[in-house]
């Protein structure tokens, strides 16, 4: 995968694809915006991603803040992809949804992601955004 694409996308405040880019579709094996336009952005998420954090991303981004830290999305093909992402809202003080800059990880930062997952899954505390964290619930 080439860590020369930058996907993109707006997600309004109900979690609505509005928009993709090209990078975005071919990143995740779609041939066309309207396989992922129009659809939640919760579809392409994969079921292995913590809820916990993604708790907290909705937390952060919902009041209107930047959001930078990873998620694991799922291809076309049902694959993982381990993905770098930036959140910006898109309101100014109500929240209207926001755009996602991502960009695929590298295996040495998807090794270390998977090993503060694995402590989190041990009960260890990690870090994640500033908040700490004990377990994935």
């Amino acid at each position: 995968m080439s860590n020369n694409l930058r996907p993109t996308a707006k997600i309004d405040e109900h979690g609505e694809i509005l928009s993709v880019n090209q990078d975005y579709l071919t990143i995740l094996g779609y041939q066309k915006e309207s396989d992922m336009v129009g659809h939640k952005i919760a579809e392409f998420r994969s079921a292995s991603f913590p809820p916990a954090i993604q708790e907290d991303i909705v937390r952060i981004i919902s009041s209107n803040h930047p959001y930078t830290g990873f998620t694991i999305e799922k291809t076309a093909s049902g694959q993982e992809i381990y993905l770098a992402m930036t959140l910006i809202p898109l309101g100014q003080s109500i929240y209207k949804g926001y755009t996602a800059i991502k960009r695929a990880l590298s295996p040495i930062e998807i090794s270390q992601i998977k090993a503060r997952m694995d402590s989190l899954a041990k009960g260890h505390s990690v870090i994640n955004n500033g908040v700490i964290k004990t377990s994935f619930t």
